[in-house]
């Protein structure tokens, strides 16, 4: 089986997976510190992981997101009908949920590179 991971790298730690479905806007990228176009969102990357026969996995956004936030996109990637994110993902075109399995929590969160990075201390707070 593959599996195929996104959003990768440093630039999850800063990417607002709410503003990847729907109606989208260009943002500013602070990782790499450039614009991203903001046209590939988790609609597109469940398509191409279906096409290319891989199990998608989601890397949430542990540096400037919140769990709130991480909940909401199982949410809109698993839930069947219940719910406003679920709601989204029908009203989206996509009726029956996307049932992703696998799930991270941020990118390398020990490194001092990583947007919001946190120590083991802090980590342990939360």
């Amino acid at each position: 089986m593959s599996i195929i991971r996104w959003p990768g790298g440093c630039y999850v730690s800063n990417y607002p997976w709410k503003d990847g479905v729907g109606k989208r806007v260009p943002f500013f990228d602070k990782a790499w510190r450039i614009e991203e176009n903001n046209e590939f969102g988790t609609d597109e990357f469940i398509s191409y992981s279906k096409k290319i026969g891989a199990q998608p996995y989601i890397c949430t956004n542990a540096g400037s997101g919140t769990l709130e936030e991480m909940s909401d996109w199982v949410e809109y990637c698993n839930l069947k009908d219940q719910g406003k994110w679920a709601k989204l993902r029908i009203a989206n075109g996509h009726s029956e949920p996307f049932n992703v399995k696998y799930w991270s929590i941020g990118n390398e969160n020990y490194g001092d590179w990583e947007i919001d990075a946190k120590d083991i201390v802090e980590w342990g707070g939360l």
